[in-house]
């Protein structure tokens, strides 16, 4: 089989690239498949305290390892109270790891003196870094430095932070990597980030945003960067509530023109009567090419014609999809509702088999899937 040409290797693993048990069997055929699965096997590095000295002898094994062969990192730690010297062992070894895209840490009950080493020491191996998925982070009430951390990445493009705890204000040091372009915030972390983002004059730069459920004492700050973002926005995913509801200045579509995906989410269970078209008249975006609409709630009160008349083609020539996520009885309605859309084969209906709390309990950004959310 060793003779196989490599070309028919590649494709053989690229199928089974999820199938962990099917490419450690394949690895055992000869040489030239070992190498080739185990890039599939180690592309995805998952730490924890239960395999680190495993993975540091891997780290260090030579020849029955390719480095570069890694793409993403996810470090799990969750009872780390005291500085654990396997784990910083296998940090400094992460050097090796020159072709690593991505990193997602998820930390609690981190002490401080741990906190401190890990994020200001510990990650300055911050080599070729491109990416991080999601942060999911529960820190103590002594704010561990993690804008800084951030910036040990200068080539970082696309950050995701899931953070419980509060952070304080930005150092004047801590200047953002120069190519982050894409964000996708989760809890506490929207109003820090952006208020530091926006103190570097460096909004302009961001050209994808996913946002939470907002809390009232973000609602100046995340109005005022939706603002200075403007043009550059080219996807835009918001979780509505209240606070969308009572004053539309807030998500001004008209800030936007060079949109290309704008997901909007809700919770009709929670706020029947959120949901106003006034939300997407606003919207003036020739390049947008799709449109969704996640768990809004469905009501006969809202001139749906109206919005089956706005989203023509001579609006939005280059519209591909209009999705709505609803029930079974809200699709039937919009298919009637929405008649040109659908017969413009634009329409797209999905069903939710999950409950609507589970579907907003994870963000995802709909136009990466390679980003991780880690719950």
């Amino acid at each position: 089989m060793s003779e196989l040409p490599p070309e028919m290797i590649d494709a053989i693993l690229d199928l089974l690239a999820g199938d962990y048990r099917s490419l450690k069997a394949c690895s055992l055929l000869c040489r030239a498949w070992a190498l080739r699965c185990r890039r599939h096997l180690f592309k995805t590095c998952t730490v924890t305290s239960k395999n680190v000295l495993a993975f540091y002898d891997t780290l260090l094994s030579g020849s029955t390892f390719d480095p570069e062969g890694v793409g993403k990192i996810c470090a799990l730690n969750h009872e780390w109270n005291e500085p654990d010297p396997y784990l910083d062992k296998t940090v400094a070894a992460l050097r090796l790891l020159t072709g690593v895209r991505m990193l997602g840490l998820s930390l609690a009950n981190v002490a401080h003196r741990a906190t401190d080493a890990f994020f200001a020491q510990d990650l300055s191996w911050a080599f070729h870094m491109s990416r991080t998925s999601p942060l999911p982070a529960s820190f103590p009430p002594t704010h561990p430095p993690l804008i800084e951390m951030i910036c040990l990445f200068p080539a970082l493009q696309e950050l995701g932070i899931h953070l419980s705890s509060t952070l304080p204000k930005a150092p004047s040091t801590a200047v953002p990597p120069r190519g982050l372009h894409s964000l996708v915030l989760g809890d506490n972390s929207p109003g820090p980030i952006l208020a530091w983002l926006n103190a570097f004059n460096h909004l302009p730069h961001v050209d994808s945003l996913i946002l939470p459920i907002l809390k009232n004492n973000e609602k100046l700050i995340i109005y005022d960067a939706l603002r200075k973002l403007g043009g550059a926005l080219r996807h835009l995913y918001v979780h509505l509530d209240h606070v969308w509801g009572m004053s539309y200045q807030f998500l001004n579509l008209a800030l936007h023109p060079n949109l290309i995906t704008l997901t909007m989410c809700g919770d009709p269970s929670i706020y029947r009567d959120l949901f106003s078209l006034n939300l997407i008249t606003r919207l003036d975006a020739p390049a947008l090419e799709q449109l969704s609409l996640l768990d809004i709630y469905i009501s006969p009160d809202v001139d749906w014609y109206a919005l089956d008349a706005f989203l023509s083609s001579g609006r939005f020539p280059c519209l591909q999809k209009v999705l709505f996520r609803c029930t079974n009885e809200g699709g039937k309605f919009l298919q009637t509702a929405l008649s040109s859309l659908a017969t413009s084969s634009v329409l797209e209906l999905h069903f939710p088999t999950l409950s609507v709390g589970d579907q907003l309990g994870r963000t995802v950004a709909m136009w990466d899937d390679d980003f991780i959310v880690m719950d």
